[in-house]
């Protein structure tokens, strides 16, 4: 082999290198951004679970919420089974649940985007997932959901309204049998 083409080789050799290189840099850079986004949702999800836990630990807010819910309530805007509630608990016991019931939602649409982008395993997530479905069937956490689904991320929405269709084919399925 002449010097031109072992020079030609090498030039191609070493081309091939650099290119790989930047490749690796590219997919490292991007995962540090999936992860910087993580890790910022993440805190996000945590300053607004603790923001609402304040809800619930200050009996000041807590009152005025309750004044609040029970504006909610008088004019209708709840359904039968947190009515019921209103009049055998009272409106402050509605608003320490609602606050809950909230806190729950934000926290597992946090564990859902980890999931997403690949933070949480498929074993982890279907679990989890378990969890979040039976805990669904609270009539707080549907309310908290359904409520106002806009404030939720539409991937966090479809999984809501799929566990809602899961329940309910769940329970038609359950009476059918009955």
């Amino acid at each position: 082999m002449d010097s031109t083409k072992l020079k030609d080789w090498v030039e191609l050799i070493g081309v091939s290198a650099l290119v790989a290189s930047l490749i690796f840099v590219g997919l490292q850079m991007k995962q540090s951004q999936e992860i910087a986004i993580g890790e910022q949702y993440q805190a996000r999800a945590i300053y607004g679970a603790e923001h609402l836990a304040s809800y619930a630990e200050n009996e000041h807010m807590l009152e005025v919420l309750a004044q609040n819910l029970k504006i909610a309530y008088d004019a209708g805007d709840f359904d039968e089974a947190i009515n019921s509630d209103f009049e055998t608990f009272g409106s402050k016991y509605v608003a320490f649940s609602m606050v809950m019931a909230s806190k729950s939602l934000a926290t597992v649409d946090n564990y859902y985007f980890q999931y997403q982008e690949g933070f949480m395993e498929d074993e982890a997530w279907a679990a989890f997932r378990h969890r979040f479905r039976v805990a669904f069937r609270d009539k707080y956490i549907q309310h908290a959901f359904l409520g106002d689904p806009q404030q939720w991320r539409l991937s966090f929405r479809d999984l809501g309204y799929d566990l809602i269709e899961e329940i309910e084919n769940e329970e038609s399925l359950n009476k059918s049998t009955k």
